[in-house]
């Protein structure tokens, strides 16, 4: 029966010919869809497009054990954090990366994962600060479900408490024994069984073709690797994932030119990486920056807080030209991962222009559907039920009642007694009458710039399958599978505007030119 699952899978993978550009049976089925291209490469060829923090759509409102760093401090907050009014709310606001469910990831594209695991009020849950709500084990199984369900798909994850690939012991786990490690570990080898790639068959020396034909569809790379699986054959260890990164939201004109020699670089890194088996994982996503924190917490938490001085303060830590003068401060983790992939998509782009290098997989926060980033200030949040987006907005004179807003703007709702401050800074007086407010009206944005995507996912399968060809060039394939994925890039292509207001400006930082390529070959001609 395994013989047989095995020849109809590589059959399946055999017809790949037809190239589907819908979404629906492209994005599910990437690998098999441009499976000539890559069957003959290893996992440490391809570009994988991952999320990070790939859990934080399923968080609640408890602050995890082991949360944070200090393992003091996240232990009193998991104990004592519901006596804060909101505090979970709030950090949960501070800590949410990705909207798209684990399936929902898979399905639009994703097969890196970022999976976080911590046991935490006597289960094993994903967390960022705050634990999910689910366990990590439901989790993992939905991944098992969806593997099942695409036989010709692998996928990479990599588990670890924080992200920190070569964090033994305590430092990787405060607080939790060898013994619960390794059940935990049993149950997750238990779950994936056969599907797990095992050390007789190395990631930098296997081919896709090999692994699917052995049925092996699951990398599970894991820190802590001799405690956490007992140095279980059934894993790699974690300490083989290399992290470049986070790239810099807080200073773009300098984490453009380190990306980009990054990116040149990265050919002869990716080659001398695989002599020692080194999965090479390039981080854009942005670190939370103190500052801007602490700035959020005065501006939710403090009664006395200066609203306009706390707001520039905020905006003065991003250093995008005339960001101060706006003075907004992105309120949740999922604003500023938009911000930051509208200056990320730059990036990618100019790899595919410029024909530069891409790492073995990028994880990235606010992946949209269709395979996209979300670089538009919309939440990505928001259902079309919501209220407008509200980077830039105005309060109304004192009123009973909504009045109606200027052209060009809209009610949200949200309406102020006093602490009335236009996101310009101009402010309005307290209100006379207790039963008057004023009302706040938020800019229209236009909606091409409002849900603006980029087409993260094909461009890093364009890579990837430009990779293939240039080892095989008589694979015939290979000009049909180009156009094709060219052909998805362009319907979300690299968007650029100016509005200072929401941070996003059409020539700063300067785009990479011809002259950054070195000799390399461009992907877009």
């Amino acid at each position: 029966m395994l013989r047989l699952i095995r020849m109809l899978t590589l059959m399946v993978c055999s017809r790949a010919s037809k190239i589907l550009l819908r979404d629906e049976d492209f994005l599910p089925h990437w690998m098999n869809q441009v499976w000539p291209a890559i069957k003959d490469l290893t996992v440490l060829d391809l570009s994988l497009p991952g999320t990070h923090d790939t859990m934080t759509y399923d968080l609640s409102t408890t602050f995890a054990d082991g949360g944070m760093d200090d393992a003091a401090i996240a232990a009193l907050l998991h104990d004592l954090g519901h006596l804060i009014k909101d505090a979970g709310s709030f950090v949960r606001t501070q800590a949410q990366t990705q909207n798209l469910n684990i399936t929902e990831q898979l399905d639009n594209g994703i097969r890196f994962l970022d999976f976080r695991v911590m046991l935490t009020g006597g289960d094993w849950r994903s967390l960022h600060c705050v634990q999910s709500n689910g366990k990590a084990l439901d989790y993992l199984q939905q991944v098992r479900t969806w593997l099942n369900d695409h036989p010709t798909e692998l996928v990479v994850l990599w588990m670890s408490k924080h992200g920190n690939a070569c964090a033994k012991g305590k430092d990787a786990y405060p607080g939790v024994s060898i013994d619960a490690k390794q059940t935990f570990w049993k149950e997750v080898e238990h779950l994936f069984g056969q599907l797990l790639v095992d050390d007789k068959s190395p990631v930098n020396t296997t081919s896709l073709g090999a692994l699917l034909a052995s049925g092996q569809r699951l990398v599970l790379y894991a820190s802590d690797y001799v405690e956490f699986t007992g140095a279980s054959t059934k894993a790699v260890d974690g300490c083989l994932v290399h992290t470049h990164g986070p790239l810099n939201l807080y200073d773009e004109e300098a984490a453009f030119p380190e990306t980009v020699k990054i990116l040149k670089d990265m050919p002869k890194t990716i080659e001398s990486n695989k002599q020692v088996n080194m999965f090479e994982l390039l981080s854009f996503a942005d670190a939370v920056d103190t500052g801007p924190t602490e700035d959020l917490v005065k501006l939710n938490f403090d009664p006395v807080v200066r609203i306009m001085e706390a707001r520039k303060d905020c905006a003065s830590a991003y250093k995008i030209p005339n960001f101060t003068t706006a003075a907004w401060c992105p309120p949740t983790l999922l604003d500023i991962g938009q911000l930051s992939n509208y200056y990320n998509q730059v990036i990618i782009d100019a790899a595919l222009q410029h024909g530069w290098g891409l790492p073995n997989a990028i994880y990235i926060d606010a992946v949209d559907v269709g395979g996209t980033l979300r670089v538009g200030p919309r939440l990505l949040s928001a259902s079309p039920r919501d209220p407008p987006t509200c980077v830039v907005f105005k309060y109304t004179s004192c009123s009973d009642h909504q009045p109606t807003c200027d052209d060009g703007y809209a009610a949200d709702g949200t309406k102020v007694h006093f602490d009335a401050y236009d996101s310009d800074g101009t402010e309005h007086t307290v209100c006379g009458w207790a039963w008057e407010n004023h009302y706040r009206c938020c800019r229209q944005e236009p909606a091409a710039q409002d849900t603006a995507r980029y087409a993260y996912v094909d461009s890093l399968v364009l890579h990837s399958i430009q990779v293939g060809c240039g080892r095989n060039a008589s694979i015939p394939e290979c000009n049909a599978l180009r156009q094709a994925l060219k052909t998805r890039r362009s319907r979300f292509p690299l968007t650029r505007w100016d509005d200072f207001m929401t941070g996003r400006l059409d020539s700063w930082p300067p785009l990479p030119t011809e002259n950054d390529a070195h000799n390399s070959v461009p992907l877009l001609v």
